[in-house]
């Protein structure tokens, strides 16, 4: 028994769930590529903290608390955050008209945006700009007053076990970005490039309801079909039970040659007429 489906998910549930499994896919690897992002940020703010160190310990002499400065480093990441959010939006708007045409769809303008999605939206933002700049924003807040001050502070022995960890896991994820990308990029390949056996190329289906397969119905189905074969437009007709991008419901059971077991091999058959392997190529 097959469950009803709703029409909205339909494309996505259809054929065993294929185009969902691929938006999936496509989403990890987006997901996949901001993950390397804000690493890559994470270890640009490490690398170049020697020089503040002597603005956070005079800040420090000054009185400026811990909590202070860990604010003021997340807010400067969000500040990016949202610089890059913005160029982001200003693409979009630039490149998707050209992305409407590519997919044979269409995205929705800036001023389309709802509530739900300005929200995510929002939210996205502040997510990744306290991811990337929070553990940054402890390390450069703990350094201590005095050797801050002189500027001779090293970080390395607080954060770097922590870069080596980044790197290593911005490497990992970039060989399992690639990974996905390549299997993505196959399985498109394949499915528009995957010969089918037969032309689907300017082929037309007409489908006759009710089915009626006894000598009176199939000399009605067969009167179309000359009746179509002779108008100039069309080359070629046939009548068959079935098309080929569906399992024919008949079946022929066969025992191999040799086997052992004995047990018998069901081959899909239908009825086809003469016309079927000219007009589908």
């Amino acid at each position: 028994e097959v469950p009803f489906s709703p029409l909205n998910t339909y494309q996505l549930d259809k054929d065993g769930g294929a185009v969902r499994k691929t938006l999936n896919i496509l989403s990890l690897v987006s997901l996949g590529i901001l993950l390397m992002a804000i690493i890559n940020f994470v270890n640009i703010m490490m690398g170049t903290s020697s020089y503040r160190i002597k603005e956070i310990g005079l800040r420090k002499v000054f009185g400026g608390k811990r909590l202070q400065l860990v604010l003021q480093y997340l807010t400067e990441s969000v500040v990016l955050t949202l610089a890059a959010t913005l160029l982001s939006l200003c693409l979009y708007a630039l490149f998707r008209p050209l992305f409407n045409e590519m997919l044979k769809t269409g995205l929705p303008a800036l001023y389309q945006f709802d509530g739900r999605q300005a929200g995510l939206l929002c939210l996205l933002v502040l997510a990744v700009g306290c991811a990337a700049g929070i553990y940054p924003a402890f390390i450069l807040s703990g350094a201590e007053v005095v050797p801050s001050v002189k500027g001779k502070i090293s970080l390395n022995e607080k954060g770097g076990w922590m870069r080596k960890a980044l790197l290593v896991i911005q490497f990992t994820v970039a060989v399992v970005v690639f990974i996905f990308a390549a299997t993505i990029t196959r399985q498109v390949n394949y499915f528009f490039d995957k010969d089918l056996g037969y032309n689907r190329e300017q082929l037309m289906v007409i489908t006759a309801f009710p089915k009626r397969w006894d000598s009176v119905g199939v000399q009605k189905m067969l009167s179309v079909r000359d009746g179509l074969r002779q108008m100039p437009a069309v080359q070629d007709a046939s009548l068959s039970f079935e098309i080929p991008d569906r399992t024919p419901p008949g079946g022929t059971a066969m025992t191999p040659s040799g086997s052992k077991e004995g047990r018998p091999v069901t081959i899909p058959t239908m009825l086809v007429d003469d016309h079927y392997a000219s007009t589908f190529g």
